[in-house]
């Protein structure tokens, strides 16, 4: 592929892939296409510093599928340009890099593309004034950088407790959402009741904060429960590949895209061959499909609660009563929150509720030694996990669906649950 073909390749629709050959072309024309990229990108920009010039929609395709390229082909001299560019005003942002493209691929544009001045990244990240896709994206990828070195954990430790700190302020979602996501990597295990407090205030989605207090606080780095497929009959496959072999064979990668393994290498320089050779292996798989991910009831894997080594426990943070009763609330909602195409079991749902009522006891005789008379007061100082509202109306949902005559106790509580405005 010559020089001017890869060009015209960059204007087709914001779906254009790149894939091995087109990089290998690429990079055998560096010399040549790189400064011809760099100097259409600087018109581009240039040209949208006029509010009133729209662009074909060929230009601006050309625009983002270049910082693509030369983010997949390692090349860092375009991404001073590619900061200022995302620190555009919304109206003309949309033209340099449009919001689609912010979702799909800004994360590996400026992760292939990182020059290593952390302070113009720090600075984007920090602005008020720019996008909150670019900045959760930008957050998000200093995490990837800071998993391999390329940024300290030092340093993302201050950066990190900076942005949350602000965003107590500033109370926007998607940043706070780009700062938790950025601690997983390194364990920043340091900001986790930082985390806690936007959870409670309902600025972070439940799930994905304790998605990231397990992550943060699972040193091994391993998935957390088995995960198995069906066979052509339908059948639950409890045993097979390993974690890691099941990720590779349920989700989609393509050649270009980083690891399934977290490597931060290429999937066709990492483990394609592998998912290749798995395929033939466990024929009776089906992968390729989120629909078919289904989890076992066994092994529900509770974070550690002492220290392991130089990793600290949930107990360095959390007071040890409310570990208890977390742990409890833990393994009840892993087992009853499935996902819809999971029918639960006569014995998966007597265990879950049982669960969940150890929890809830010990919840009660929290709140009456420490005085609590809401369900907020109670996560204030005790919330783990999940706020307890949450496991409460699982706790709910369970009972009524047997007649439980224990339901009036848990509908006393959960009539404290609403939070004033």
């Amino acid at each position: 592929m010559t020089v001017e073909q890869i060009l015209k390749r960059a204007e087709k629709a914001e779906g254009v892939k790149w894939g091995a050959k087109a990089v290998q072309d690429a990079l055998a024309a560096r010399e040549e296409l790189v400064p011809k990229l760099l100097e259409q990108l600087n018109q581009y920009y240039e040209r949208l510093q006029n509010p009133h010039w729209i662009p074909w929609a060929s230009i601006y395709y050309l625009n983002t599928n270049a910082y693509r390229l030369l983010a997949l082909m390692k090349e860092t001299s375009a991404y001073p340009l590619l900061l200022k560019g995302l620190a555009l005003p919304d109206e003309q942002l949309a033209y340099f890099f449009p919001e689609v493209m912010r979702l799909i691929f800004l994360k590996d544009v400026l992760y292939g593309s990182y020059d290593g001045n952390l302070e113009a990244i720090e600075a984007l990240a920090a602005d008020p004034a720019v996008d909150e896709i670019v900045r959760e994206r930008v957050l998000w990828v200093m995490g990837m950088l800071g998993k391999e070195g390329r940024i300290t954990r030092e340093e993302m430790l201050r950066f990190t407790r900076e942005i949350l700190e602000m965003e107590k302020q500033e109370e926007n979602p998607s940043v706070i959402s780009g700062a938790v996501e950025a601690m997983k990597p390194l364990h920043l295990h340091e900001l986790i009741l930082e985390a806690r407090y936007f959870e409670i205030r309902e600025l972070l989605d439940e799930w994905e904060y304790e998605d990231a207090l397990d992550q943060i606080f699972q040193f091994d780095g391993g998935p957390r429960e088995e995960w198995v497929g069906t066979d052509s009959k339908g059948n639950r496959l409890v045993e097979g590949p390993t974690p890691l072999e099941r990720v590779l064979l349920v989700y989609r990668c393509g050649r270009d895209d980083p690891c399934l393994c977290g490597s931060g290498k290429r999937f066709q320089d990492c483990c394609m061959q592998r998912k290749k050779e798995l395929r033939k292996k466990y024929p009776e798989y089906k992968w390729e499909s989120e629909d078919q991910i289904w989890y076992e009831l066994e092994p529900i894997i509770y974070p550690p609660i002492e220290n392991v080594g130089d990793n600290p426990g949930l107990a360095v943070y959390f007071p040890r009563e409310a570990i208890a009763v977390d742990e409890h609330a833990y393994r009840g909602m892993k087992i009853v929150c499935r996902p819809m195409e999971y029918e639960l079991t006569d014995v998966e749902n007597e265990i879950g509720t049982a669960e969940l009522w150890a929890a809830f006891q010990g919840f009660e005789q929290i709140c009456q030694e420490r005085g609590y008379q809401t369900v907020l007061a109670y996560d204030e100082t005790h919330m783990v996990h999940f706020l307890a509202a949450s496991w409460l109306n699982m706790l709910k949902h369970q009972l009524e669906n047997t007649g439980d005559s224990r339901l009036a106790a848990v509908e006393k509580w959960l009539a404290t649950a609403e939070r004033e405005d």
